[in-house]
């Protein structure tokens, strides 16, 4: 299963983490309920920031 979130400041990283926990935890449900191995892959969509950016916030 396959998922992914853009990085965000001021509350945003909380809501990567609830949504990296929620694939985790289907995963381990597909993977029971299908009986084989299922692989969660989270990636955070972070290359459109940069230090120029982020370090006047």
């Amino acid at each position: 299963m396959l998922t992914g979130q853009q990085a965000g400041l001021c509350g945003g990283p909380l809501y990567n983490v609830y949504k990296a926990i929620t694939a985790v935890k289907l995963a381990d449900n597909l993977e029971k309920k299908l009986g084989r191995p299922v692989v969660p892959v989270f990636w955070v969509a972070s290359e459109d920031h940069n230090f120029s950016e982020a370090d006047h916030f």
